[in-house]
Formats: C-alpha cells, sequence, structure tokens
C-alpha cells in the first residue's frame, strides 16, 4: 500500500500530535489534501505534496526530523505532517529527539521505547502506563507498584490499565 493509500485510510480516526500529544481528527482526505479539525475546533488543510514529499525524503534518507518538514515542506505544519506520517506501516518515531524513522520490514506490533511514549504500531501508550504494566506483568500487585513507583496512585494502575485495553481495541471495563 502506497503513503496516500494509507493516509486516506485514516479518515475519520482521531490523531495526536507527536510531541504535546494534541488531539486533532481526520475529518477528510481527497486526491489532493487531508482537513484536519484541531483541539480548538478550528479546521484547516494539509495538502498532499506536504505529506508524500516528506514521506518521500524519510524513505530515501531513512529518519526526517521536525526542523526537515518545515523547511522542505509545511512551515506552519509541520507537527501534523509528522503526526500523520508516523501512523504509516513503516514508519516509527522517537521523541527526544523528535524524528521518524523509515523501518520497512518492522511488524507494526513492534514494541518501541522511544523518549516519554512507548509506540506500539500505530497507537501508543504513555510512559508512566507502559512502566505501570511492566510491573503488573512481572507480577507485581497493587501495593509493591505503589511501593516501587513513589507518586503513583491507584488511579494510576487504573488508568494504564484503561489506556491498554483501548491500545489493544478492547472494550473498557
Amino acid at each position: 500500500m502506497d503513503c496516500w493509500s494509507q493516509v486516506q485510510a485514516l479518515q475519520g480516526r482521531t490523531l495526536h500530535t507527536l510531541h504535546r500529544n494534541r488531539p486533532f481528527e481526520v475529518i477528510a482526505v481527497d486526491e489532493a489534501q487531508v482537513l484536519i479539525k484541531l483541539s480548538t475546533g478550528r479546521v484547516r488543510p494539509v495538502r498532499r505534496l506536504e505529506v508524500v514529499g516528506a514521506f518521500d525524503d524519510l524513505v530515501q534518507a531513512g529518519e526526517l526530523d521536525m526542523k526537515a518538514i518545515g523547511e522542505r515542506y509545511s512551515p506552519r505544519g509541520a507537527t501534523y505532517v509528522a503526526a500523520l506520517l508516523a501512523q504509516l506501516d513503516e514508519v516509527r518515531y522517537q521523541l527526544k529527539p523528535l524524528r521518524l524513522l523509515h523501518r520497512p520490514g518492522q511488524p507494526p506490533t513492534e514494541q518501541v521505547r522511544q523518549g516519554s511514549m512507548v509506540s506500539r504500531g500505530n497507537e501508543r501508550l504513555s510512559a508512566r502506563s507502559a512502566q505501570v504494566l511492566r510491573r503488573i506483568a512481572e507480577g507485581h500487585g497493587y501495593e509493591q507498584i505503589l511501593a516501587l513507583n513513589p507518586g503513583l496512585t491507584y488511579g494510576d494502575i487504573y488508568d494504564a490499565a484503561r489506556e491498554a485495553l483501548e491500545v489493544a481495541g478492547e472494550p473498557p471495563f
């Protein structure tokens, strides 16, 4: 599947910017652009040339940072171009420093810990949720998890479990 076909499949989804995790909705995709609705309610276009051009550079170079996206393709929309590209099957990302990585052949379910987020395919868990889930997987109970992670609350454990179910596509409890 080519880059633009994958972008078209994002229509109707709510995505998040990579750095600040701000939500935006992909409301329409046509042959020329993606229309996104920002959390402020404002609708803005992201041109196909911006997305496809950045993707082509990413494939050629193997990685692409926000500065390059802004300078070459989208001075005002680099954040959204990066977030859209991060959803593609062959694209992974790092947060510190923020850059996209072209990784063909890696299955979408691979987990890659980068910066303060954990990428699982096209979905993400917060680092705090990932930490809690690791402790649960290690067999720790609530009290042990709270003792090992000062500042964590029962609510954080609940939120981590709820977030993991959401990422896995399972119904919430």
